[in-house]
């Protein structure tokens, strides 16, 4: 984590609308406010009302894991969520691995599940105290980069270092980090911080004649833990994205609310704002909703490609994978942009789906269980861009100094 990101004020009352506003405003000093006819195309186009009901509630949160009660897979749930980010080694994972970053943690977490180190892996203790090499090995990637001796040619050295090294490395230490904190404030693991959290939620919401909030559970991640501390200066103005507690929370209400009872206070949220990581806003320049002619940031009037309208169109036949790519087929680079400009592009592809959802509901176009909302959108626009070839071959921008949080 920068400095930067660990001197920004916490949010002062509503966190979810403190992601709103912030993100609002940033989107639009920076040039990047959706305009309706761009709005309208989407809102219009035969892909969005042909997939939207499939694809919406597809986060990829279902595991594969058989576990031996709701609190294990809580826990694990939220470890998924605290680990949702290295979306800018998406494509030396491919290298290394075949799998996307998600992919990839998906794998890790379901290894650390299944390992049999004591403590548990999955703990707070074991949080606390695993090392790189044992994250490699559950990863299956080398930390080591091989390199000539200076001297002697017939000798090759293997250093720490490269791509897989600092994400390991980033990795390890959220794990550590994310730990200690949870033992020194005497949690047995995550799952049990996050379950606290809902019952907060449930307590206040009850104080106002309401549901549970999803803000108490926003608020009590962020003070406790800097690796949910999604939040960044830009021109010296907060903005506030906390995609990986929005995740987290519609992770929950897609494994749990359904249930009858639930076993936990799970908060709607049908009203909560996206989770932008790079693939949103990526896709959105790329289908014409987030305008970059205008950008006050010259810089990003020509990072990324023209605006592809065939990608709204009905995909062909041979576009519609399932999701995997071809062991020699790497995904396309993204451009390199600053911390700035991400967290810009992502304010801005929140807003825009705000704004979509908006728009939706104006005209009445309903699709899918409870109609259009920003995290249906969310949900519809990643999924699109792992199974659609034409959709997955859009680079996605990497920033040049990853963190911790997309």
């Amino acid at each position: 984590m920068t400095g930067e990101e660990r001197t920004v004020p916490l949010p002062k009352g509503d966190y979810v609308a403190a992601v709103r506003d912030g993100c609002r405003r940033c989107a639009e000093h920076a040039g990047l406010l959706a305009s309706q006819a761009a709005i309208d195309k989407l809102l219009d186009s035969p892909y969005l009302h042909s997939s939207y009901t499939a694809l919406s509630a597809a986060h990829g949160v279902a595991l594969p894991l058989a576990f031996p009660n709701v609190l294990a897979e809580l826990n694990l749930l939220s470890l998924l969520a605290l680990l949702n980010f290295g979306s800018s080694f998406r494509v030396p994972l491919h290298e290394r691995t075949g799998r996307g970053t998600y992919d990839n943690v998906r794998a890790l977490l379901l290894s650390l599940y299944l390992d049999d180190s004591s403590p548990s892996l999955l703990s707070a203790q074991g949080m606390q105290a695993v090392g790189k090499e044992k994250v490699a090995e559950l990863l299956r990637v080398s930390i080591h980069e091989e390199r000539p001796h200076p001297t002697m040619p017939a000798i090759v050295l293997g250093e720490l270092r490269g791509p897989m090294f600092e994400f390991v490395s980033l990795v390890t230490g959220v794990l550590n980090e994310t730990g200690e904190i949870l033992v020194e404030q005497g949690y047995q693991d995550l799952g049990s911080f996050v379950a606290e959290s809902l019952r907060e939620a449930e307590r206040v919401g009850k104080t106002k004649g309401k549901g549970p909030e999803a803000g108490v559970v926003l608020e009590r991640l962020a003070r406790a833990f800097p690796a949910f501390r999604d939040m960044s200066l830009v021109k010296g103005q907060p903005v506030y994205i906390l995609k990986k507690s929005l995740f987290l929370l519609h992770s929950l209400h897609l494994r749990f609310a359904s249930r009858s009872p639930p076993p936990f206070p799970i908060p709607s949220t049908g009203d909560l704002p996206a989770f932008a990581d790079n693939v949103l806003p990526s896709m959105l320049v790329r289908l014409g909703v987030i305008p970059l002619s205008e950008a006050a940031d010259p810089g990003l009037r020509t990072a990324f490609g023209p605006v592809d309208d065939r990608l709204l169109e009905m995909p062909l036949a041979e576009e519609q994978g399932n999701g995997k790519d071809a062991p020699s087929q790497l995904p396309t680079p993204g451009p390199t942009l600053s911390p700035e400009q991400v967290t810009t592009l992502r304010a801005a592809a929140i807003t825009a789906l705000d704004d979509l959802a908006s728009r939706a509901r104006e005209r009445g176009i309903n699709l899918g269980e409870g109609g259009i909302t920003a995290v249906g959108l969310d949900g519809w626009l990643w999924t699109s861009a792992k199974r659609r070839g034409d959709w997955r071959r859009v680079g996605r921008f990497v920033q040049g100094q990853p963190g911790v949080y997309f």
